[in-house]
C-alpha cells in the first residue's frame, strides 16, 4: 500500500490523527473555543504558546499537548499570529515527508512519527 498511498499524496490513518490533533489544538489554543476544551489545556507562563503536557491519565489533552509542543517548536510558533493554514500545510509536508523515508515498499516506525 505504501507505494499507493505516496503516488496519490494521501497520508496513512496515524498521520491523518496527528494532523488533525496538530490543527485543532492551535485552533482551540488561538480562538480560545470551545472554552470547555480550551480550559483543559494549561498554557506556560513565560512562553505564550507552550503547553504544560498534563498527566497521562487525561489521554487526549496529554497526546495533543505533546503533538502541539512538538509542532510549536518544529514551526516557531511564538505568539498566535500565524494563519491556520500555513500550520496546516506545514505539519502536512513534514508528515508526508517522514511517510515517504525508507523503501517503497515496507512501512518503518518513522514514517508515522512526527519529528
Amino acid at each position: 500500500t505504501k507505494p499507493i498511498f505516496n503516488k496519490q499524496k494521501l497520508l496513512t490513518i496515524h498521520n491523518l490523527h496527528t494532523y488533525h490533533t496538530i490543527s485543532e489544538t492551535f485552533s482551540i489554543l488561538k480562538y480560545r473555543t470551545p472554552i470547555s476544551l480550551f480550559s483543559l489545556f494549561q498554557l506556560s507562563h513565560r512562553k505564550d504558546t507552550l503547553t504544560i503536557t498534563p498527566h497521562p491519565d487525561c489521554k487526549y489533552i496529554h497526546n495533543s499537548s505533546k503533538l502541539w509542543n512538538a509542532a510549536r517548536s518544529r514551526f516557531d510558533v511564538f505568539d498566535f499570529s500565524k494563519s491556520h493554514g500555513s500550520i496546516k500545510s506545514g505539519v502536512k509536508n513534514l508528515l508526508f515527508q517522514n511517510q515517504c523515508i525508507g523503501d517503497n515498499i515496507n512501512w518503518i516506525d518513522k514514517n508515522i512519527a512526527f519529528e
